[in-house]
């Protein structure tokens, strides 16, 4: 028996024969003969039957020649041969190679006029190594000239990721929802992206994913530089808004002044933009990195003791989103209010998409968005989508006792609490 393989399902073997037809033209050495041997000891008499009657059609149609094997076995069928392309093609309904190329080629470009003008240079780039890579038959990053969707958004991330300016200092997030429609589009495309980047030579093998990220400027935020050192450090001012991190075990010794309200963030990018452009007298921000850990429940307990106006938590729409609402919840000392977490903002700039509802206590204030992202009716919406907006827009819960000093916000003691204005 030969060692190449054995066709038992019929669409594939003609599906083959295609494949292996275009190779060969593409190299201007076509042969006498294409062919591809055919399983023989099918134990389902049913499919073997089924397989030989699509061979049978497609030889009495003149598409395929079949060679019937040798003394015992010349009942049996051994190898089919391509007899005429065109007539496969037109049976099988599929499109030859060159006229797919043109067709995908046709459609990008068109596409390409949509972008901004800064972006098409890039993205036609990329679009003539897929084309090239399509005419070897080959599947660049996992995609092909058959489904031209997600070639389409790649090409756009594309575009966008290679044309960001040095000075440009949007965060990532925020850069490709202004660039590309879509907060996290560059984000999906970006080990593909690095692949291509490295395919051309643009950067070694050796070269780490995040080094690239920091050269393109495609950083979520950059993070905070972490030090010690024997300096004075509490007392510091800054001119603009900016926030510090601590190490857990300093939580307990923080000294914190009133506070109106604290609000707790799921996103870095969010975080960052929040701080810079939605900070008010004397409020707390706190990045949560997700699902709060135990630093962040900590000092979300601390914090939350000496609030005036409650807790109010910013972060994605869905029911991960909602889950940690409610683990904040869960360790504050103070109400806990959703903040720009409404279904009537996801209606209006997220996507329909529900889930199974996760169990919270009755008193949650998730509990109500838990609901409705499970029902029918849901939409979810990733935070990064909106800008921010001051908690002191929104009706606030008043928690009776403490006094606030209204115009400083000064922290006796290096902490993350947030920020300090000037």
């Amino acid at each position: 028996m030969s060692a190449r393989k054995r066709h038992r399902v019929a669409g594939e073997l003609f599906a083959k024969l295609l494949d292996r037809h275009e190779a060969a033209e593409r190299d201007s050495r076509l042969g006498p003969k294409i062919g591809e041997f055919v399983f023989q000891a099918f134990r389902d008499p049913a499919k073997q039957r089924q397989f030989q009657e699509a061979i049978q059609h497609a030889q009495r149609i003149g598409a395929v020649h079949v060679e019937m094997d040798k003394g015992d076995l010349s009942h049996l069928m051994k190898r089919v041969v391509l007899a005429d392309a065109d007539v496969l093609y037109n049976m099988t309904g599929r499109t030859p190679k060159a006229g797919k190329l043109a067709g995908a080629r046709s459609t990008l470009e068109r596409f390409l006029k949509t972008l901004p003008e800064k972006h098409r240079g890039y993205a036609s780039e990329a679009m003539e190594r897929l084309l090239e890579q399509w005419e070897l038959n080959k599947r660049p990053h996992r995609m092909s000239e058959d489904d031209l969707q997600p070639v389409k958004e790649y090409l756009k991330a594309y575009g966008a990721a290679l044309s960001k300016d040095v000075t440009d200092g949007r965060d990532l997030r925020t850069y490709s929802r202004v660039e590309c429609g879509d907060s996290k589009l560059i984000e999906r495309y970006l080990t593909r992206i690095l692949a291509e980047l490295r395919a051309i030579d643009l950067y070694g093998v050796d070269v780490k994913d995040e080094m690239i990220h920091s050269d393109l400027g495609l950083e979520k935020f950059a993070h905070l530089v972490q030090f010690t050192a024997d300096i004075p450090f509490a007392q510091s001012h800054f001119d603009r808004k900016l926030h510090l991190g601590i190490h857990p075990s300093m939580i307990d010794t923080l000294e914190v002044s009133p506070l109106r309200a604290l609000v707790t963030i799921e996103n870095y990018a969010s975080f960052n933009r929040y701080v810079a452009e939605a900070l008010t007298p004397n409020t707390a921000v706190l990045y949560t990195g997700g699902w709060p850990g135990f630093g962040e429940k900590q000092l979300i307990a601390k914090l939350s003791e000496h609030v005036t106006q409650g807790v109010f938590h910013w972060g994605d729409i869905d029911m991960a989103g909602a889950a940690i609402a409610d683990a904040v919840a869960c360790c504050s000392k103070a109400p806990v209010s959703l903040h720009q977490m409404s279904p009537d903002l996801a209606r209006k700039h997220g996507k329909p998409r529900s889930a199974k509802a996760i169990s919270v206590s009755e008193n949650s204030p998730a509990r109500e968005l838990i609901a409705w992202l499970a029902s029918e009716d849901a939409f979810t919406l990733e935070q990064e989508e909106l800008d921010p907006v001051p908690v002191c827009h929104i009706a606030t819960v008043s928690i009776p006792s403490m006094e606030v000093n209204e115009p400083n916000i000064g922290f006796s003691k290096a902490s993350s609490l947030g920020v300090n204005e000037r």
